[in-house]
């Protein structure tokens, strides 16, 4: 009897524990608010085609909405094609505005919210399913699209009522949405990649393959210009990547990056800002890409490209077409003090050059066009410098000497003809009306031939170098930069969208949001994980360490495989059930595979 009633007490007591375990806390809240809005999209009434077509066609027909149920049909029809010439009521502003008229139109409805409520449903999808920037849309259909947003913002309250729908309340939320900017309300929550309220409002509203998300990428760019210079340098090569595939917004975003970066003193060069604009709009100081370049873009924004380009192309010329190739810094580092002063550059290339089948070349060759005369020559190259009314002539052979000349009355030779190398004969760049200096180090009582220069050019012509570029200062690459982001493409794969069309219309595949995380506070000092103790909001501010990663994993209970050795990969087995944990692995670089776990290579 002792050992049965032993047995029954300790089956008593595991009950007993069993039930009165706590489970596992697991936020539930946000998948439950993003299910619910899903469920309030779908559940919006989506109005029959062909209904909507056939009240369009007869407003068109007759200007008067004469019943609510016809007046919403054709709220949800305003960029629908009618059968009169395919054109829609935004093609027409008289009937546009007669369809929002307060006596024939829909403001009849305007003292009965729930009634009024039906049509600005229809208004708010109009709204969203017409693109004022597609290269089809005409200068009448986006006034009056414009005038819909107005309406839509002037008219919310009077859709209110005691119990309002979910699309109603995001709505009123979030009234940027009706706006000139329209991301306003969510640019915070993206930059700093908390967006499921966003994803909420784009189900609600049926707008997650509108217009909305491209306008949110434009939205971010303008607040980051508004940054310190940190901070905002950090962000410029991330957002080139996110606007790459949204052609409409492109001249606006990279105006505005352009202009904010201008405003930086001694700015380091941002190579991918650079590419992308020249391939965008061409060498800003060309004649013939002044049509190009946005009005947006200001004259210090012009002169912050013009600057960077010149700077490349001083270096291209000493490394690449130079003949002592990267061994000529001397002159490399001379030119460069003076590229301020150089309202334009030429390049007279050899036979060797112009042939090259160089990669780096054509490519180099490409950002120079219109800038390049032939030279009769197979090794020699020229760079041509215009300093105000001097011209200096620089020869890739060290063994020439550089020419002054003065422009005032032109250049002593045609740059659209060939051009030769003999002193006054044939077209030369080598002229006896021009002044020879020489490269050469203790002459004239000058121990090197660039203090000599800085003399001479000072002295003869009034020019003085530029301020010296501080020699310590790297150049900026964004992996430096103060934050943590992976674009989906590299930005070298991405700069050839840019060469497109700015008004072509974006697919619904390339309307994705993208998620940048800033990380502008310091390093924390390292932590000891004590389960119980140690939040998962706590770790997340930790950057990964296999350290970190094991004392959590021990602390947690969590099974740790490392198969790196074996070609394979570093696992976490753990579920991903807990949303705050799965941001810290996340952030750690960590991917979730399902039923196997965390892992990274």
């Amino acid at each position: 009897m002792d050992a049965l009633q032993s047995l029954r007490s300790a089956l008593a007591n595991a009950n007993s524990s069993a039930l009165a375990r706590t489970p596992l806390p697991v936020d539930l809240q946000p998948t439950i608010r993003l299910l619910r809005s899903k469920v309030n999209s779908a559940s919006q009434s989506t109005e029959p085609k062909d209904r909507v077509l056939n009240a369009v066609n007869s407003f068109w027909s007759d200007s008067r909405t004469e019943d609510l149920q016809t007046a919403r049909y054709v709220s949800f029809g305003l960029a629908m094609p009618t059968r009169f010439n395919s054109q829609s009521l935004f093609d027409d502003h008289q009937r546009f505005s007669a369809f929002l008229n307060e006596e024939i139109g829909i403001g009849q409805w305007k003292n009965k919210p729930s009634w009024f409520r039906r049509v600005l449903q229809g208004l708010v999808a109009s709204y969203f399913s017409f693109d004022p920037d597609s290269a089809f849309a005409t200068e009448i259909q986006t006034k009056n699209w414009k005038s819909l947003r107005d309406y839509i913002s002037q008219n919310l309250d009077l859709a209110k009522g005691v119990s309002n729908p979910d699309w109603l309340n995001c709505c009123l939320d979030h009234r940027s949405l009706f706006s000139d900017s329209p991301g306003d309300d969510f640019v915070d929550l993206v930059l700093k990649g908390e967006t499921e309220k966003l994803e909420i409002v784009l189900d609600l509203l049926r707008a997650k393959e509108s217009w909305l998300p491209r306008e949110l990428i434009l939205s971010q760019v303008k607040k980051i210009t508004s940054f310190d210079d940190a901070r905002f340098m950090g962000f410029v090569t991330p957002m080139l990547s996110a606007i790459a595939p949204h052609r409409s917004i492109q001249n606006k975003a990279i105006a505005l990056l352009v202009n904010r970066y201008a405003r930086i003193a001694n700015a380091p060069i941002n190579t991918d800002l650079k590419e992308i604009t020249v391939t965008r709009w061409d060498n800003p100081w060309l004649t013939g890409s002044q049509k190009k370049w946005p009005n947006e873009v200001t004259d210090e924004g012009r002169a912050l490209i013009a600057d960077w380009l010149k700077s490349e192309f001083i270096e291209a010329f000493f490394t690449k077409m130079a003949e002592d190739g990267d061994t000529d810094r001397r002159r490399l580092d001379f030119w460069m003090k003076y590229r301020k002063h150089m309202n334009h550059v030429h390049f007279a290339l050899g036979t060797g050059i112009v042939e090259s089948t160089d990669p780096d070349l054509i490519f180099l060759k490409n950002k120079m066009k219109g800038l390049i005369s032939h030279i009769r020559s197979k090794r020699v190259n020229a760079f041509i410098m215009y300093l105000g009314d001097v011209i200096a002539v620089e020869f890739s052979q060290m063994g020439n000497a550089l020419y002054f000349y003065d422009a005032t009355s032109g250049a002593p030779f045609d740059l659209k003809s060939s051009l030769g190398l003999t002193v006054d004969v044939g077209n030369s760049l080598k002229n006896s009306s021009g002044l020879r200096f020489s490269h050469q180090d203790a002459v004239n009582g000058f121990s090197k031939w660039e203090s000599a220069c800085f003399s001479f050019m000072a002295t003869k012509f009034g020019i003085h170098p530029d301020t010296a570029p501080d020699k310590n200062r790297k150049p900026f690459v964004a992996a430096e930069a103060v934050f943590r982001y992976t674009p989906a493409k590299p930005v070298e794969e991405i700069r050839s969208t840019y060469r497109a069309s700015p008004n072509a219309t974006a697919s619904a595949e390339e309307l994705k949001i993208p998620v940048f995380t800033a990380t502008n506070k310091p390093v924390p000092p390292p932590i000891n994980v004590v389960s119980g103790v140690t939040s998962w909001s706590e770790l997340y501010n930790h950057p990964f360490s296999e350290r970190l990663l094991s004392s959590t994993c021990s602390a947690f209970g969590f099974d740790i495989q490392d198969k790196r050795s074996q070609g394979g990969a570093l696992w976490v087995k753990i579920g991903n059930s807990n949303s705050e944990r799965n941001r810290v692995f996340i952030n750690w670089g960590f991917k979730y595979k399902a039923d196997k776990g965390w892992w990274k290579n």
